[in-house]
């Protein structure tokens, strides 16, 4: 009798624990800004990430973060004086840089009319110039203030910024200084008859020395 009722005991304090857990996924995230940090072979860099002008933006770069995704992705073009980008590419067995699949994740709606500009060490989502609406796992830093990026363009707007770099600036910097290759070869998606395919092309911006996203990792910024 007593380890039938400990056992009813434990039974309910089990569906409890489950009851909670399911009460606490539906728990509203009223974080207005987290704090990501980005590990690279080439140094560490901090962003603040405004979840109150950018949710959709922050939201979608999170999710991307808390399940790994960005671990062993790229910098991939560096355009000295302008911009560097990164989290869509990694290397294959072959050695070839390609594109990472981001499985059955939408892309996200454009939020670029959310206030923020793209100012110098702003962080952005990136996306295909043609859809505004196409930003997925990419972003890249600005490297100087660039007003053109804020403009609109053939789609009808400019570049969702989401954040800044908070510290790390220079490991930026040092990024955005690296030498380029004369031979880069980068496989990229273009649309064709609503499907995406895959071609390689030469790219002027691809760094000689590799850029790894080793790791990211994000949490609510702490007050005071």
């Amino acid at each position: 009798m007593i380890a039938v009722t400990v056992g009813a005991v434990s039974l309910i304090a089990s569906f409890s624990a489950v009851a909670q857990d399911k009460k606490d996924e539906k728990k509203e995230d009223k974080t207005t800004v987290y704090v990501a940090t980005m590990e690279t072979s080439h140094g560490v860099i901090e962003l603040e990430l405004d979840r109150e002008k950018a949710k959709e933006t922050v939201d979608n770069f999170l999710k991307y973060v808390r399940d790994g995704y960005y671990e062993n992705t790229l910098f991939h073009r560096v355009e000295k004086g302008y911009i560097v980008q990164g989290g869509g590419y990694h290397k294959n067995e072959k050695g070839e840089y390609v594109p990472k699949d981001t499985g059955k994740r939408e892309a996200i709606k454009s939020q670029a009319k959310n206030g923020l500009k793209n100012a110098k060490g702003t962080i952005a989502a990136a996306r295909w110039a043609d859809n505004t609406d196409s930003a997925k796992s990419e972003f890249y830093i600005n490297l100087e203030e660039n007003k053109s990026l804020d403009e609109p363009l053939p789609a009808g707007s400019g570049f969702t910024v989401f954040g800044k770099v908070t510290k790390g600036m220079e490991v930026v910097e040092k990024i955005g200084g690296l030498e380029l290759r004369t031979d880069g070869v980068l496989r990229l998606p273009r649309q064709e008859d609503k499907k995406t395919v895959f071609d390689d092309y030469k790219v002027s911006f691809l760094p000689k020395e590799d850029v790894v996203i080793q790791k990211i990792t994000a949490e609510p910024k702490k007050e005071g």
